[in-house]
């Protein structure tokens, strides 16, 4: 990730295994469109959080930022409910609204009504016919998808909707199963 974003550091923020098991929502693909994190604060929450986590390790001086998810199918190619992704171009930031991902574990906060426990603030974009998506069909254990979820530097496109679909898959072939890792790759201003 260092050689390909040109970052001065980069921290893995975690990983999941993506299935088809909906019981387990978490785990399970995403079939509606979306970005992990908020596009409207242009990242100075995440920002935040980044600088105090890793402040030991950035030191001082100025940092941005781009979260990245690497994105590849486990055990078998994706026939199944391949990852599609907008190309940025084709995205117009009047057409991305927010939204509070909850996940199954959110309560309510006494002392913030209307915003739940384990919430973040994310983004979906609404249907626009101009939106292009780009995927790969039937990729193989032996490729990987990196696509960026949001970005603080100036001038570069703020992050990358995603969802899985539906596609015609031969007779028999599984359900998907992919790993996603997420990084945080910090360049010095």
């Amino acid at each position: 990730m260092r050689r390909l974003s040109g970052a001065d550091r980069v921290f893995v923020d975690g990983h999941t295994i993506r299935n088809e098991d909906a019981r387990g929502f978490d785990a399970a693909y995403a079939r509606y469109v979306h970005c992990d994190y908020s596009l409207a604060d242009g990242g100075a929450h995440r920002r935040d959080i980044v600088e105090r986590r890793y402040a030991q390790t950035l030191g001082s001086g100025t940092w941005e930022f781009a979260w990245y998810n690497t994105w590849q199918p486990i055990d078998h190619p994706a026939y199944r409910n391949p990852l599609a992704v907008i190309d940025a171009r084709t995205l117009d930031p009047d057409d991305v609204v927010e939204y509070w991902y909850t996940g199954p574990r959110a309560k309510p906060l006494p002392e913030r009504p209307g915003k739940p426990t384990d919430a973040s603030l994310s983004s979906m974009p609404v249907f626009n016919p101009r939106q292009r998506f780009c995927y790969f069909p039937r990729m193989r254990t032996d490729e990987i998808m990196v696509f960026k979820q949001l970005d603080t530097r100036s001038g570069r496109a703020l992050g990358c909707p995603h969802t899985s679909f539906d596609i015609d898959a031969p007779p028999g072939a599984p359900p998907r199963r992919s790993i996603e890792v997420r990084v945080v790759c910090a360049f010095e201003g």
